[in-house]
């Protein structure tokens, strides 16, 4: 039985083989033989002086740690005898990346956060950490797909965001564009810019179209890029049967005072600089760009007092908002965004979004 610790290069010296024979002068040739013990041989080389050498790189993880070998040693006569031989092969700890964990039994050899399988797939090296790839975003999402009809164009639609199994803390900068492709249909009616921002590139009208579909590519800092299509909902909005020149101009409630109208492309559409955007309607009824319909009502002293599905009866006004009391249980509510198509507050009464 002789030891070798693992990794040596191929030709290192195992061991010396040696004959006896009770016949003096005699002349002895040591060879391999088969048979049992000889599971090992192919790895091992013998010269003519009986040192036995390793063919290959041997490994503690991937070989039997007990090889064995059969050999056999024959006189100028033929006369012979067979024998087995251990040799054990003894572990050296190798851990690059220093992090405890053997290399034999890491994903990622080399610790710059890319798994071995993939960096082998990549055609990068997984023991060298300057060796890095670079895999393309898998997800893009839209934080707001609907938006009104008769909004002016420039009007925001939402916001979008990537994903990429390379960037986990989210720092990465990405690239966002409408691309031409299989649901681009929409695309000549909107606009993104770099930071990922969709807006309208045209007035919508929800009796021409429901809905339309957008392209979007993001590409990475190292231009890997998807695809994916969103569907943009055109929320219907109260048409007004008499024509623009018959319209008599709807006054707008004491608390909505500072409201203006936001252009020729959406007569309907104000802009409060505290109340933020609505459409107006015949009735109290108005459509607000962020807290959906409401009916709203003055409350005599500058305020209002706004129903809004779900919440009931909110009173706020232009010192307040976005701060809302809620008169169903009494509590205040602060009104954070909207987000995928519903809005959320802050609930200081339980310490919770809802």
């Amino acid at each position: 039985r002789t030891t070798l610790s693992e990794n040596q290069p191929p030709k290192t010296i195992a061991g010396r083989l040696s004959a006896t024979d009770p016949d003096v002068n005699s002349s002895i040739a040591i060879t391999f033989a088969d048979g049992n013990g000889s599971t090992h041989n192919q790895l091992f080389t013998l010269d003519a002086n009986g040192s036995l050498l390793t063919k290959v790189t041997l490994d503690f993880e991937t070989n039997a740690t007990e090889l064995t070998i059969r050999v056999r040693a024959t006189d100028e006569h033929n006369a012979s005898m067979e024998k087995t031989f251990t040799i054990a092969v003894t572990n050296v700890v190798e851990d690059l990346d220093g992090d405890g964990i053997e290399d034999f039994y890491d994903s990622d050899d080399d610790g710059d956060g890319f798994n071995d399988a993939d960096e082998l797939a990549m055609g990068t090296d997984p023991r060298d950490a300057q060796s890095m790839g670079n895999r393309p975003p898998d997800e893009i999402t839209l934080s707001h797909s609907r938006i009104a009809e008769g909004r002016p164009p420039g009007d925001l639609v939402g916001k979008l965001r990537a994903s990429d199994p390379d960037d986990p803390n989210a720092t990465a900068t990405y690239a966002y564009a409408l691309v031409d492709g299989n649901g681009s249909t929409g695309n000549h009616l909107f606009s993104v810019d770099q930071n990922g921002t969709l807006r309208t590139a045209n007035v919508l009208d929800h009796e021409t179209n429901a809905s339309h579909v957008v392209r979007v590519r993001v590409a990475d800092e190292l231009n890997a890029s998807m695809e994916k299509n969103f569907v943009i909902e055109v929320i219907d909005l109260p048409e007004q049967n008499a024509t623009q020149d018959e319209q008599a101009p709807i006054a707008l409630p004491a608390w909505l005072a500072d409201a203006q109208p936001v252009g020729e492309h959406a007569p309907e559409w104000f802009t409060s600089t505290w109340f933020g955007s609505f459409h107006r309607t015949s009735s109290p009824w108005l459509y607000h760009s962020e807290l959906g319909w409401v009916y709203a009502l003055s409350d005599g002293s500058g305020n209002a007092w706004i129903w809004k599905e779900g919440q009931g009866w909110l009173w706020t006004g232009k010192d307040l908002y976005h701060y809302l009391y809620r008169n169903g249980d009494g509590v205040w509510i602060y009104f954070l965004s909207r987000r995928n198509g519903r809005p959320y507050f802050y609930n200081f009464s339980t310490g919770k979004v809802e």
